[in-house]
């Protein structure tokens, strides 16, 4: 909090879909699912990180992807997929498959 504050930045979280309240199918039924994936996951941070930037008149801002373990290698996957929408990426804990 204190780096981000020093620099101006802004500490975002961001929910994976069917966690918490993220459900975008009525139910958790195996049809819906297919929904559940890293690939979907990475496609609602970059649409989120273009909807953030647009909404904010904040294109020349830069983004670095972090988690631990899951979303640590989710972060990395987003420096990979996304590479013009994360600058960095910082995962900890994450492993390879």
């Amino acid at each position: 909090g204190q780096v981000a504050q020093k620099h101006g930045a802004a500490l975002i979280t961001l929910e994976h879909r069917f966690y918490g309240k993220s459900h975008p199918t009525a139910n958790m039924s195996a049809a819906n699912l297919v929904h559940l994936d890293a690939e979907q996951a990475l496609a609602d941070a970059a649409q989120f990180i273009w909807w953030w930037s647009d909404t904010r008149k904040a294109h020349n801002s830069s983004w670095i992807s972090w988690g631990g373990s899951y979303a640590g290698q989710l972060a990395a996957w987003m420096r990979l997929r996304y590479p013009t929408s994360v600058a960095g990426a910082v995962a900890f804990s994450a492993t390879q498959k």
